[in-house]
């Protein structure tokens, strides 16, 4: 048996199936617009940061942010907010990146409505 993804572990700690997505270098390449790969996977949570996590997993609680856990945002959709608050920070493409944006809209693989809800 394969071990479970980081994903899967955070919404056994958390009880939480929304919300919940990569942050940082882990989300520009979740998202294939970096191949940067970080030493550990990083998660934004909309809630404190949980104790027990395993090894090679950081945590950033945004906690502040609710709206991500009341819209239902899927991991992707999270990637996205958290890309968008350090566009400059982990993108080796800016122009990439809006292509890939507009084709995951078109695709529905993300939903402007809940992204939106989910924002201040």
């Amino acid at each position: 048996m394969s071990r479970p993804s980081n994903t899967d572990i955070l919404e056994q700690i958390t009880g939480l199936t929304y919300g919940i997505g990569p942050s940082g270098y882990s989300a520009a390449l979740a998202l294939g617009l970096s191949t940067q790969v970080p030493r550990d996977e990083t998660f934004a949570l909309p809630i404190r940061t949980p104790t027990g996590l395993p090894d090679g997993m950081k945590v950033v609680s945004r906690a502040a942010r609710r709206g991500r856990l009341d819209a239902k945002l899927r991991p992707q959709e999270v990637a996205w907010l958290e890309i968008a608050g350090s566009w400059r920070d982990h993108l080796e493409d800016p122009a990439e990146a809006e292509r890939r944006f507009r084709a995951a809209i078109k695709s529905e693989a993300i939903r402007p409505d809940r992204l939106a809800a989910a924002t201040p």
